[in-house]
């Protein structure tokens, strides 16, 4: 949500979403902005509205895990044709 490391030569991008809801750094004061502050509270709402919170530091790992199963399942016909790839390199 935030911008750093820019060079000052590069600073003359669009203001970032921090910078529009925590005004206060010097530089970006007259970037134009991105988004509105009103665009950036409604993405911020869907994103906690869509995605799951985490209470547990168990819950955090198992949401990994999951996410590197689904990463994992690959469609058969998809193998097939890494496996034809293969052979044709080879």
């Amino acid at each position: 949500m935030g911008k750093h490391g820019d060079a000052a030569t590069t600073r003359a991008n669009n203001k970032s979403p921090w910078d529009t809801m925590h005004p206060g750094r010097k530089w970006a004061a007259g970037n134009p902005e991105a988004k509105s502050a009103d665009d950036i509270r409604t993405d911020v709402a869907e994103h906690f509205r869509t995605k799951p919170m985490f209470r547990t530091t168990e819950d955090v790992f198992r949401a990994f895990a999951e996410g590197i199963r689904q990463a994992d399942r690959l469609d058969p016909d998809d193998e097939t044709e890494m496996d034809d790839e293969a052979n044709e390199i080879s």
